[in-house]
């Protein structure tokens, strides 16, 4: 008996060799398979375009209404006009164009994990303008575009290393986005004066934020894109609008957000 174990003396145990060969064979079955989920992932991104909210469902998020906006040769307040009506004066005889600009318009503070990876909008802007041309000259286009913009205020974007992509500064807590812009107009001849109604919807298609973006254009971390989600979020909107030969305009916006 001694002969026979002599020559397994400094062997190491078949069972365990098998062990280390399975574990072996477990961690590049592990690699392999990390690999191949890594490639699903990117060619599901390159196939539905966004594969954080692929088949998720739809979460309703609420709805906001902009304060009344005006336009008008004077904002001295008229009888029975609300408090908190905000206004910006035009002169229907410039010939340049001019620039009002509205901020919190409406705001609402979105809970946390409100939304998993996107949020997104049904934007409806109602504009009823006046158009005067009291300039003298015939054919002048008398015009008013509508920029909206959201201001997204979150506490991860407290973290100084964050900057805008745009202008290189530090994001220091917030980080406002474009929605689409809406224009009307009409051509003048001298003296005539032309009344417009204009109401449309735009919904997103990209998202105002997603998980890919806040990673890939704000440079957030993936932990710090899965605290944004996490945090509550204040929703501040906002207006800009330029006008030109406008004796008079109304402007509302509601938005009903959404998300995944």
């Amino acid at each position: 008996m001694a002969q026979k174990n002599a020559g397994l003396e400094g062997q190491v145990p078949v069972a365990e060799r098998f062990g280390e060969l399975m574990d072996s064979g477990h961690a590049e079955a592990t690699l392999e398979a990390k690999v191949a989920a890594q490639s699903r992932r990117e060619s599901s991104a390159l196939e539905v375009g966004d594969v954080d909210s692929f088949g998720r469902n739809l979460r309703w998020l609420g709805l906001v209404s902009s304060t009344p906006l005006v336009l008008r040769t004077s904002c001295d307040p008229l009888p029975g006009e609300p408090a908190e009506l905000r206004c910006a004066e035009v002169n229907p005889a410039e010939f340049g164009s001019r620039l009002a600009q509205f901020d919190n318009v409406a705001t609402m503070t979105l809970p946390g994990r409100s939304m998993n990876s996107l949020l997104c909008h049904w934007l409806t802007p109602t504009a009823n303008v006046s158009f005067a041309n009291y300039s003298g000259l015939d054919n002048r286009t008398g015009r008013m575009t509508l920029y909206p913009r959201l201001t997204l205020v979150n506490d991860v974007f407290n973290d100084p290393g964050l900057v805008d992509p745009v202008s290189g500064e530090p994001i220091a807590g917030k980080i406002e986005v474009a929605m689409s812009s809406i224009w009307t107009s009409a051509l003048l001849d001298s003296g005539e004066t032309l009344l417009q109604r204009n109401t449309s919807t735009r919904t997103c298609i990209g998202g105002f934020v997603t998980r890919r973006v806040l990673i890939e254009g704000y440079g957030l971390s993936e932990r710090q894109a899965d605290r944004f989600f996490a945090n509550p979020t204040t929703l501040q909107l906002g207006v800009d609008v330029v006008s030109q030969h406008v004796a008079n305009a109304s402007v509302s916006l509601s938005v009903r957000w959404v998300g995944d």
